[in-house]
C-alpha cells in the first residue's frame, strides 16, 4: 500500500487541512446560520457536534488515508480487499470513494460562485461608499449576468493554478501564508465591530442561549439540525478530503495532535467571523431601527463588514480595510477549493490513471461550466428552474449537504467499525502502540454506534422522513 507521493510537513498538514475546512463555511455561512437559528443555542449545539461528531470523523478519515497512502477510491478498495471483502462489496467501497470526489466537484461549482461574489466586493468597495452597502445592493450584485460569472471564473483559474504546483509547493505553501494572515485580519475586524455602539446586543445574541430566539427560528429541533448540518459542511465530513490529506502524511506522523488542530482552528475562525458580523448587524440596526434578525441572510458579510469598518475608521480607511478583508475571505475560500480540487484530481489521477496536470485542467473546465449554470440560476435566465422551491445552485448545496455528506460519513464509520475493524484503526492511529490514545475506547464506540446513529438521523431528517 505504499506509493511515492508528495508529502505534507506536520505544520503544513494542519494548516492546509484547517484551510480546507476554514473558508466560506466559517466566514460566510456560520454567522448566517447562527443569526437565523437563535444564536446562543445554535452555538451550543454546534460545539457539541464538533466534539462528538467532528473530531472522531476527521480522525477516522485521516487514519484511512495515512494507512492506505492513496486517495479515497483506492484507499477504500485496497483496505476492503485486504480485509477479505468480496468483489461485489469491494465495488461498493470503490463507489463510496468516487462519491466523495463527485461531492467535491459539485461543491466546487457553487462554492466558486459564492467566492466570486466576495471577489466582486473587493472591487465594489472602491466604487460604492461602504456606509451605503446594504442587502439590496447584494441582491442586485449576484443576480446580474457577466460580473458574477467573470469573478467565479477568475477564482476557478486561481484554484487550478495553485493546485498544479503540487502539495508542498502549492497547497501547503498557500495555506502557511494565508491562514495566519486571515486570522489576524479577522481579529482586527472583530475588534472594530465590538467597538460599535449597540454591538453588545449582537454578542449576547451569539453567546447567550435564549429560547425565545429559538422559538422564532423554528424550534429546538430545527436549530439542532442546522447546527449539525453546519458541522458537516464546515469540516467537509463525508467527502473524502481528510482521506486524501491523510494519504500525503508521513507514516510516523502523530495523527492525534495534528487532527486536533483542525477543528480548533476551524471553530475559532467561525467564532471570530460571528464576532465580526453579528455585533455589526445589531449595532447598525440600532441606527436604522430595522429588526437585526431580519438582516441575517446570506449577504450579511457584505453588509455588516463594510458598515462596521466605516463606523470605526471612517469611509477612507474603512474602505481600505474592507478591501483587505474581502480579499482575505477570497483567499480563505481558495484554501478550501484547492483541497476540493485535490480530492477530485486524486480520483481521476489514481483511479483513472490520468496525468495530474491534465486532470486538474479538465476538472477546472467542468467546474467552470457548472459555475456558469449556478450563477445564471440566481438571475432571470435560469432562475425559473427550481426544484422544491430551490434554484439550481441551492439544489446542489442541498444534495451535497443533506444526502452525499451524511451518506459518505455514515459508511465511513461502518467501514472502520465493521470492515477494517476499529482495532486496526487504533493501531494505525497510535503508530503500533507508540503514541498514547487516551480515548481509544470512546473512538471505537463512536465509530460503531454513536456517530452512525447521529448521521442516520441527519440523513433521514434531510430527506424529510423524520420531521422535527
Amino acid at each position: 500500500m505504499k506509493g511515492k507521493r508528495d508529502r505534507f510537513s506536520s505544520l503544513g498538514y494542519v494548516l492546509a487541512a484547517a484551510g480546507s475546512a476554514v473558508g466560506l463555511g466559517n466566514i460566510w455561512k456560520f454567522p448566517t446560520l447562527a443569526g437565523q437559528n437563535g444564536g446562543g443555542v445554535f452555538l451550543i449545539f454546534y460545539l457539541i457536534f464538533v466534539l462528538v461528531l467532528g473530531i472522531p470523523l476527521l480522525l477516522g478519515e485521516a487514519t484511512i488515508g495515512r494507512y492506505a497512502q492513496v486517495g479515497p477510491t483506492d484507499a477504500y478498495k485496497n483496505i476492503a480487499v485486504e480485509c477479505g471483502q468480496s468483489k461485489a462489496k469491494t465495488k461498493f467501497w470503490t463507489f463510496l470513494g468516487f462519491l466523495g470526489a463527485f461531492a467535491n466537484l459539485l461543491i466546487l461549482c457553487y462554492y466558486s460562485v459564492i467566492a466570486g461574489w466576495i471577489l466582486q466586493y473587493c472591487i465594489k468597495v472602491f466604487f460604492v461608499p461602504i456606509e451605503s452597502m446594504d442587502m439590496d445592493l447584494f441582491g442586485k450584485s449576484i443576480s446580474s449576468y457577466f460580473t458574477p460569472i467573470g469573478c467565479a471564473l477568475v477564482f476557478i483559474i486561481a484554484t487550478v493554478a495553485i493546485d498544479v504546483k503540487g502539495i508542498s509547493s502549492g497547497l501547503e505553501k498557500a495555506a502557511k501564508f494565508l491562514m495566519p494572515l486571515l486570522v489576524v485580519l479577522l481579529i482586527v475586524c472583530a475588534v472594530c465591530s465590538l467597538s460599535l455602539k449597540g454591538s453588545s446586543e449582537g454578542v449576547k445574541y451569539l453567546l447567550i442561549p435564549n429560547m425565545e430566539n429559538v422559538s422564532n427560528a423554528g424550534g429546538l429541533g430545527h436549530v439542532a439540525l442546522a447546527a449539525l448540518g453546519q458541522c458537516f459542511f464546515s469540516l467537509s465530513l463525508g467527502t473524502g478530503q481528510m482521506i486524501t490529506f491523510g494519504s500525503y502524511l508521513k507514516k510516523d506522523s502523530n495523527l492525534l495532535t495534528e487532527t486536533y488542530g483542525i477543528p480548533i482552528i476551524d471553530t475559532g475562525v467561525a467564532l471570530l467571523a460571528g464576532f465580526v458580523t453579528l455585533p455589526a448587524v445589531f449595532a447598525v440596526s440600532a441606527v436604522t431601527m430595522i429588526d437585526p434578525t431580519s438582516q441575517t441572510g446570506p449577504g450579511m458579510l457584505m453588509y455588516a463588514l463594510p458598515q462596521s469598518l466605516s463606523a470605526a475608521f471612517g469611509s477612507t480607511m474603512g474602505t481600505v480595510l474592507a478591501f483587505i478583508m474581502f480579499l482575505l475571505v477570497v483567499f480563505a475560500a481558495l484554501t478550501s477549493t484547492t483541497a476540493m480540487l485535490t480530492v477530485t484530481t486524486s480520483y481521476v489521477n489514481e483511479f483513472k490513471k490520468c496525468d495530474r496536470t491534465k486532470s486538474m485542467i479538465g476538472i477546472g473546465v467542468v467546474v467552470a461550466i457548472g459555475a456558469v449554470i449556478c450563477s445564471l440560476s440566481n438571475g432571470d435566465i435560469l432562475g425559473g428552474i427550481t426544484f422544491g422551491g430551490m434554484n439550481i445552485q441551492d439544489t446542489l448545496d442541498w444534495i451535497v449537504s443533506n444526502l452525499i455528506m451524511p451518506f459518505g460519513a455514515f459508511f465511513m464509520c461502518i467501514f472502520i467499525g465493521y470492515v477494517w475493524k476499529t482495532e486496526n484503526a487504533v493501531k494505525e492511529i497510535t503508530n503500533d502502540g507508540k503514541i498514547k490514545f487516551s480515548w481509544a475506547k470512546a473512538f471505537k464506540w463512536t465509530m460503531l454506534i454513536i456517530d452512525p446513529l447521529i448521521i442516520l438521523f441527519v440523513f433521514l431528517s434531510g430527506i424529510g422522513i423524520i420531521n422535527i
